[in-house]
């Protein structure tokens, strides 16, 4: 019997769990900062000027999810570098450069200079 019990119990616990969860999460994100990050001084076309720009997206990613916490802190962390690489997904596509988003991606400025 007491097996029967433990799974409902568990279960009412884990939706509990979660549910208090949701609103911190979302208050978390409606938090984050906006960064401005310049570049008209780039020329972005370029590997050497896409890769200064990836640079300065990622420097500002950083400064808007509220800086690098204690990496003992693992659910910080596990937040930060969510925000952090969302930031930069967001950043990229809005900029709209293949180099960039190339950069971004680890890919070969090559490969994609050559499409």
């Amino acid at each position: 019997m007491t097996r029967f019990l433990t799974a409902p119990v568990l279960c009412l616990a884990a939706a509990a769990t979660l549910s208090c969860a949701g609103p911190i999460l979302a208050q978390a994100s409606d938090t984050v900062s906006r960064v401005s990050v310049k570049y008209g001084d780039l020329n972005i076309g370029s590997p050497a000027g896409a890769q200064v720009l990836l640079k300065r997206i990622e420097a500002a990613a950083n400064t808007a999810c509220g800086g690098a916490p204690d990496i003992r802190e693992l659910d910080q962390w596990a937040s930060f570098e969510a925000c952090r690489r969302s930031a930069v997904a967001r950043a990229v596509v809005a900029v709209d450069s293949p180099m960039l988003t190339a950069m971004a991606h680890r890919g070969s400025p090559a490969t994609v200079a050559a499409r």
